[in-house]
């Protein structure tokens, strides 16, 4: 019997604003899963990373930090576990390279600990599952995935482009062999002097494409392009109309073995002495 195809959901920012908007993804998510397997790329909630940023630079104080940890326990509708907490009032030096890409990390992974609680109460439990720079994805039917880093396998953080989400759920949808990934954004899909575009190919996309962050980034494209992989952006809640990003007749379908691992997938498309992606990638 054919498995079921895996649907990969990337939900941005800049619908996660308030527990309102929480509650009301969780309930998208959970018709989601009624229907099929299904694997949610999560990103921090909306202008979270920003702060985390600033108030590392500025040394800020741990009742700022206090402030952010109630602000998603009240996402949340309920206490943190401790790992989470913890790990965002820990003291850390300025001098440690590690510490911006650690708490950069909080966001998305608080972010997707808010969905998963509020899945749970109402009947779903579903895994967190990082991405890994050399584990391969676990075979879960359904998972929470925080997007914007991978996981060395020393326990470091390593960071992709600011509105690196896009392109994990990217990866993600490479490593699942899922040929499309649906992105839920405010505002949906892409326009055009007002007009909604309803479909677009990725070749004619990527020159107007000058902001890497909105309203999608570049990479994720320039990359689901290389790997066949149709992109739609999404009003989650159906109140503006979507954009769907084709691949192109000319794009070539990798087919990646079973069990590869997301940071393998990346570093197969640009090469690791490049840095992070921030060059056009070679055809």
């Amino acid at each position: 019997m054919t498995p079921a195809p895996v649907s990969v959901i990337k939900v941005g920012g800049s619908v996660l604003r308030d527990a309102a908007a929480y509650a009301d993804v969780a309930r998208a998510i959970f018709s989601e899963i009624a229907r099929g397997p299904t694997w949610i790329v999560v990103s921090a909630g909306a202008g979270v990373t920003d702060r985390l940023e600033r108030s590392l630079n500025a040394g800020s104080p741990s009742s700022e930090l206090g402030e952010l940890l109630d602000r998603h326990e009240a996402w949340n509708d309920g206490p943190f576990p401790a790992e989470l907490r913890e790990g965002l009032l820990a003291r850390v030096s300025t001098g440690d390279p590690g510490a911006l890409p650690r708490r950069l990390a909080w966001g998305e992974r608080a972010s997707a600990e808010v969905l998963k609680s509020r899945l749970g109460r109402s009947g779903r439990a579903v895994p967190i599952v990082e991405l890994g720079s050399s584990s391969s994805l676990p075979p879960e039917r359904n998972a929470l995935v925080p997007g914007f880093y991978l996981r060395e396998d020393d326990g470091g953080i390593r960071l992709l482009p600011r509105g690196g989400g896009d392109i994990s759920a990217v990866l993600v949808a490479a490593a699942l062999g899922s040929t499309s990934v649906r992105l839920w954004k405010r505002g949906g899909g892409i326009r055009i002097d007002g007009r909604a575009l309803p479909r677009v190919l990725a070749s004619d996309l990527l020159p107007r494409l000058e902001d890497p962050i909105r309203p999608i980034h570049v990479e994720a494209v320039r990359i689901a392009a290389r790997l066949g992989i149709e992109l739609s952006l999404e009003d989650p809640f159906g109140g503006a109309a979507a954009t769907v990003i084709e691949s192109g007749p000319g794009s070539r379908s990798w087919a990646y073995p079973t069990g590869v691992s997301p940071g393998v997938i990346l570093d197969g498309i640009v090469a690791p002495s490049s840095g992070p992606i921030t060059e056009p990638l070679a055809p």
